[in-house]
């Protein structure tokens, strides 16, 4: 009896038998079904056993890139990036194993004088960095955290937070300091409030969302995040 190969829903090949019929009629039929089976079986776990997967993205493959914009030239700049030292083995676009000091080095090195994190607690803990603030805090770097859900809008909590820290973080950028903003995947909260801190310093509108989309492919991503960025005013 021979095995000829099917499709499969698995990376390898399964293998179905190809019975004798000569055998069956002399009544071996199910002994080599059940014998061919159980080789079909090993096979296939073999060959799953063997499917790669990919290779998680580091911080060493994949160095911390950080998009920027500014509202004048005489303005600090604010930079637009994703969670540094996050682990997403199932990130949409790949898995993800960062070093968090790595990261974090690069965006000393980069100027951030403030780093605001957009990211809910539990977003910390499942992307393995619950320490990322006393991290920030430990390179003399300032850490501001304002969270927003993933996908959604500022909360009323959040904007209530925000009459103060916004107008600091604006005060700052006025003053030409560096400001690092990210989220989980750098997109949509983020790009999302650096537009806004745009329009906020003057910035028209649709110049900043085309600044920070420009900057940053893919930014700004729900309509309920662009619907925010077109209700925000410039603010001293």
């Amino acid at each position: 009896m021979a095995l000829r190969p099917q499709a499969s829903d698995h990376d390898g090949i399964a293998w179905q038998p190809e019975v004798d019929s000569a055998r069956c009629a002399a009544g071996y039929c199910d002994l080599a079904i059940a014998s061919a089976i159980g080789h079909c079986m090993r096979a296939e776990t073999f060959l799953v056993g063997q499917t790669r997967m990919p290779t998680p993205r580091t911080s060493q493959t994949h160095p911390l890139q950080i998009a920027e914009v500014r509202a004048t030239p005489s303005h600090g700049r604010i930079g637009i990036t994703f969670c540094p030292g996050k682990h997403d083995p199932f990130a949409h676009t790949g898995a993800w194993e960062r070093d968090l000091g790595s990261d974090l080095d690069a965006i000393a090195a980069w100027g951030a004088r403030l780093v605001l994190t957009l990211l809910e607690p539990a977003e910390l803990v499942a992307l393995k960095v619950p320490s990322l603030g006393q991290e920030i805090q430990r390179r003399g770097i300032a850490w501001l955290h304002l969270p927003i859900a993933d996908y959604s809008v500022p909360t009323e909590a959040f904007e209530h937070q925000w009459v103060t820290q916004g107008c600091a973080i604006r005060e700052r950028l006025r003053h030409g300091d560096d400001v690092l903003v990210h989220c989980r995947g750098g997109l949509g909260r983020a790009g999302m409030i650096a537009a806004r801190l745009l329009v906020e310093l003057g910035v028209d509108t649709e110049e900043a969302i085309r600044s920070v989309r420009g900057a940053r492919r893919g930014a700004i991503e729900t309509p309920a995040q662009l619907a925010l960025v077109r209700r925000i005013v410039p603010l001293p």
